[in-house]
Formats: structure tokens, C-alpha cells, sequence
């Protein structure tokens, strides 16, 4: 049961699988949108998913899923900065420095 009395489906092979969802759409439909989003407008977009997928969707469809995305994606990252400022980080390892080298240097 759901705020305000709505109900909710819960599919038990979904479950099983870990199979996460944006709405109607897989987390990794979303994030294939979101990588497509990146390179292309949202109405080329849908044509590309709509096309190779097999799932049909629209610009504004592409706009809505995206936002939801970034919702959750801002959620983890505040949830983690949260853990991060009470001393509970969920990393298993601390490491005191850490170099990074980059463009060969």
C-alpha cells in the first residue's frame, strides 16, 4: 500500500533480479538514454531508442525519464554525503592519500 491509499504492483522475477525502474522504463534503458542524451537532442533521442530498442518513446517521454534519473541519482549522492558527515561511509577501505595520474604526467 502506497500514500494515499493507492496500491502497487510488485513483480517477484523483477525482484529476483534486481531489476531496478525509472517509472515504466529499466535503470538501464535510462541510463542508454542518458548517454544518448548527452550527444544528441531529446527528440533524436527517442528516434534512436525507438528504432534499435524496440521501445517506443517520445521527446517528452525521453525529458521525463531523465529528470527522474537525475532525482534518484541526487538522492544517492546526498544520502552518501549524509553517511560521509555522521563517519558511516559504506567503503570498505580508507586510503590517507591517493595519487591520480593523468595526461602522463
Amino acid at each position: 500500500m502506497l500514500e494515499g491509499g493507492k496500491t502497487d504492483c510488485v513483480y517477484l522475477l523483477n525482484e529476483a533480479m534486481q531489476m531496478d525502474k525509472i517509472g515504466l522504463i529499466s535503470t538501464n534503458l535510462a541510463e542508454k538514454l542518458a548517454l544518448t542524451v548527452t550527444e544528441a537532442p531529446y527528440r533524436v533521442t527517442a528516434e534512436t531508442i525507438s528504432s534499435t530498442c524496440g521501445q517506443s518513446i517520445r521527446a517528452g517521454g525521453v525529458w521525463n525519464v531523465i529528470q527522474r534519473f537525475g532525482k534518484r541519482i541526487s538522492e544517492e549522492e546526498e544520502h552518501a554525503v549524509k553517511q560521509m558527515h555522521v563517519g558511516e561511509p559504506e567503503g570498505k577501505k580508507q586510503i590517507p592519500v591517493l595519487f591520480e595520474e593523468m595526461g602522463g604526467v
